[in-house]
């Protein structure tokens, strides 16, 4: 049973060992169809991402494909706007050209239509850049330049805080780059950014001014800006209110302009301690910018009032209190004395050749007697050198009379208050006003004689037609010559004898040219208004009875000159010297004629002792001789009109289609005047019985026909017919 069992438990091994290896087979047989299906799965993954990498390809190839035909397309979109835009820059520059260069106002007018067309147009702002940075010319660039200012300053439609800002900083930038740019050009882009800066002075971003705080790199065109900046703040815009301007100016002088000013004096004077190289250009307009930029400070209307520069009284300057420390500070003023006397002629502006500042240092020295006594001026350690040579440049100013005309009487100004100060000063120092006024009397007497001369030969515009300002310089001069007054005199007496010599002598020769007699006769004339303007100064408590008997030697020669101008009325006659005549008789008047005046004055002896003139009344008879109507019929200009008056000679006189009805103003005066003329003439014929009437009658008589022919047409103009020649009453 045990061996049964046995073989029984070997039988089911052997079928457990029979069954393990079928399971066995059919796992390996499992495992081939799954490695067989998972192959056949990554086949065809492969084939599908084969097909799927295909497609892709051929997608990005299409996606290529259209997007070389979009650059294509767009390039060639590029390609046409920019051809367009530079055509468009072409065109400007050549409006620009023809704007600045051309001589046809007709070209010229028609390009600077364009321009404004431009200016106003959506596109400009981008285009002014453009000009900048390709424009060929600087025409064009002080075009773009010109138009920002416009687009930045408008009211209407303001450009926005942040594009202002990119301006801003686009305008630093290319001037920091672009040193050599032409100069109309750099001030028109320092103008742009000053106009920026004054028009933002309030405009905040993040709690910071962002127009208040720049620095700029180059310092001759930091300097620029600076100065432009403090010229532009101190113009009022008539487009914005006034009290928008003075907001602004107040604000920028309270905050800026002391520190722009210290700024500009420490750059002076590390200029003025190192040894300038003058020659080098960019030297030289550095110091001429600080120059320039120091006196805009100064000339800045620190309190906002208007000073009329054509009043004869100087306007105080208004410093503010805060920069009292540097005007109190000596080696402030010291500074631009030094640099006065170290600038060479080349800064020719700031120079005193320079006609500006000619007439301001005139204006200057002038000021000096307005804010201190003679008394106190004298007692100044130096005073004897400082008029000294306050009088040689007097003297020299007006040796050369052609310049600065203008300037003279701000010297004689001062001068005529000098003198007329001597009779008050207590002081014991010397004035020294003996010695000098004399000077600058003979100085402007001889420069005027000496002036007639070249004024003839040049053709150059005479000062005695500008009567205004003769009678103001004599005024002046009277007050100065009555100083001194024996030289005055004894000069004047001694030119008239020369030239009254020789003007007898011209009138005699039979060789003499008339130019020669029309300079004498102008030396004359300045004599004669001069010595109407020296006696015009008399003052009775400072006159003495010596000085009366020279006022006799004076007027006996002038009065001898009349008698010799008056005997050639009739042949000749000069109206300058007519008009002299009438101007000393004038001032003779005011002083020695009149209820006040000593009958002894020894003025009046010598009339009567070489002219046979006892008393007052008989000069007076010389002066309406003088002055008479009866002498103007004597000259042949007045003998023509009598018997020319038609309008053959005179056109407003015509009564044809070319006559109008203004006219007739001309015709009323006109024919007064002869007929006050022809009444004179008419006397004379009376006065004497046996004098033949034949002539003044006819003449008369012809005189009355012309006026009752040309009656109707002042009186009644519109019934007169001017094709028939009839009056419709």
């Amino acid at each position: 049973m045990s061996g049964d069992r046995e073989e029984e438990e070997e039988g089911e091994e052997g079928d457990q060992d029979r069954d393990q290896d079928r399971d066995r087979e059919e796992g390996d047989r499992d495992r081939d169809r799954e490695e067989e299906e998972e192959g056949d799965q990554d086949r065809d993954r492969e084939e599908e991402g084969d097909q799927d990498r295909d497609r892709e390809e051929e997608e990005e190839g299409d996606q290529d494909q259209d997007r070389d035909r979009e650059e294509e397309e767009e390039g060639g979109v590029k390609q046409t706007d920019i051809s367009s835009l530079v055509e468009g820059l072409a065109q400007l520059e050549i409006l620009c050209k023809q704007l600045y260069e051309t001589t046809d106002t007709t070209v010229r007018h028609q390009a600077e239509k364009a321009l404004v067309e431009f200016t106003n147009s959506p596109d400009c702002l981008s285009k002014c850049q453009l000009l900048l940075e390709r424009g060929s010319s600087s025409y064009s660039q002080l075009l773009a330049a010109t138009c920002l200012s416009k687009l930045v300053s408008r009211t209407s439609n303001p450009l926005p805080l942040e594009q202002r800002i990119d301006i801003r900083n686009y305008v630093l930038n290319y001037l920091a780059t672009r040193p050599k740019l032409a100069a109309f050009v750099t001030q028109a882009l320092i103008q742009l950014y000053a106009r920026i800066t004054k028009l933002g002075w309030f405009d905040c971003q993040k709690d910071d001014y962002v127009f208040r705080n720049d620095s700029v790199e180059h310092c001759i065109i930091g300097v620029t800006i600076l100065s432009q900046l403090t010229n532009e703040i101190n113009q009022a815009d008539t487009t914005h209110p006034l009290t928008k301007h003075r907001k602004i100016a107040s604000s920028f002088r309270d905050s800026s302009l002391f520190d722009i000013f210290t700024l500009s004096c420490n750059l002076l004077k590390q200029a003025s301690g190192k040894n300038l190289n003058l020659n080098d250009e960019s030297q030289h307009g550095l110091l001429m910018q600080l120059l320039k930029l120091s006196y805009n400070c100064l000339n800045y209307d620190f309190i906002g009032t208007s000073t009329d520069e054509s009043s004869d009284d100087l306007c105080t300057v208004q410093i503010p209190t805060s920069w009292r420390s540097a005007f109190l500070d000596s080696s402030t003023l010291q500074l631009f004395f030094n640099l006065y006397h170290s600038i060479p002629p080349s800064l020719s502006p700031l120079c005193l050749p320079d006609p500006n500042n000619y007439h301001e240092f005139c204006r200057l020295l002038a000021r000096l007697k307005s804010n201190y006594q003679l008394g106190e001026l004298v007692k100044v350690e130096n005073y004897p050198e400082v008029i000294r040579l306050i009088a040689n440049f007097t003297v020299t100013s007006l040796q050369h009379w052609e310049f600065a005309p203008n300037s003279v009487h701000y010297l004689l100004s001062l001068w005529q208050r000098l003198a007329a100060s001597v009779p008050y000063v207590k002081a014991t120092e010397p004035h020294l006003l003996e010695t000098y006024t004399p000077e600058v009397t003979k100085a402007y007497i001889t420069s005027r004689l000496e002036s007639v001369h070249v004024i003839l030969r040049d053709g150059l515009e005479d000062p005695l037609d500008d009567a205004g300002l003769v009678q103001q310089q004599l005024d002046q001069l009277s007050t100065i010559g009555r100083c001194e007054y024996e030289k005055t005199c004894a000069l004047l007496v001694q030119l008239f004898d020369q030239a009254a010599q020789s003007y007898q002598e011209l009138l005699q020769s039979t060789n003499s040219s008339a130019a020669d007699i029309t300079v004498q006769e102008g030396r004359l004339t300045w004599l004669v208004y001069i010595i109407g303007a020296v006696i015009g100064g008399r003052v009775s408590f400072a006159s003495t009875d010596e000085q009366d008997a020279m006022d006799g030697e004076l007027v006996c020669r002038v009065l001898q000159l009349m008698n010799l101008t008056d005997s050639r009325l009739a042949q000749a006659g000069n109206e300058r010297l007519e008009l002299a005549m009438l101007s000393f008789f004038e001032q003779f008047r005011k002083i020695y004629i009149g209820d006040q005046v000593q009958k002894s004055s020894k003025l009046y002896r010598r009339l009567s002792e070489v002219l046979g003139l006892n008393d007052e009344t008989m000069v007076l008879s010389v002066f309406i001789g003088k002055i008479s109507v009866r002498k103007l019929v004597k000259l042949s200009a007045v003998q023509f009109m009598l018997n020319n008056h038609t309008s053959e000679h005179f056109s407003f006189l015509g009564v044809n289609n070319q006559s109008n009805l203004s006219d007739m103003r001309c015709r009323t005066t006109f024919y007064t005047a002869l007929g006050r003329l022809l009444m004179v003439d008419l006397g004379n014929y009376t006065q004497h019985v046996d004098s033949p009437l034949t002539s003044a009658v006819g003449m008369f008589l012809h005189f009355l026909t012309s006026v009752f022919f040309l009656l109707p047409v002042m009186s009644f103009p519109g019934e007169y017919s001017r094709t028939s020649g009839s009056v419709r009453l």
